[in-house]
């Protein structure tokens, strides 16, 4: 079983908080530096996942980082159902009335 687990080994999630920039910079440095050769981007907010798709991958394309297009289309279509559904909720003030 030791064995196993080191063959295994599932890696531990790094959390970034910081600029579309410095996202940039630190995936590229990774994949320079062989630490990854890829990396999966959970964003905790839809604000987060629009500066990743507005931001971030365009500017990792130009450094010559291409995701299948694809994956590029599943983002698009998630942030197109994700505002349609915002759009849809009632307004809501976090008050209740009486």
């Amino acid at each position: 079983l030791t064995e196993a687990s080191q063959i295994f080994r599932v890696p531990k999630p790094a959390l970034y908080v910081g600029t579309s920039d410095g996202l940039v910079g630190l995936i590229a440095d990774m994949q320079t530096l062989g630490i990854a050769d890829g990396v999966t981007l959970l964003p905790l907010t839809l604000p987060v996942l629009e500066r990743i798709i507005d931001e971030v991958l365009p500017q990792l394309q130009r450094v010559g980082f291409d995701p299948p297009r694809e994956q590029l289309e599943v983002l698009r279509l998630f942030r197109a159902a994700t505002e349609l559904r915002a759009a849809r909720r009632p307004y809501h003030t976090g008050h209740r009335s009486a």
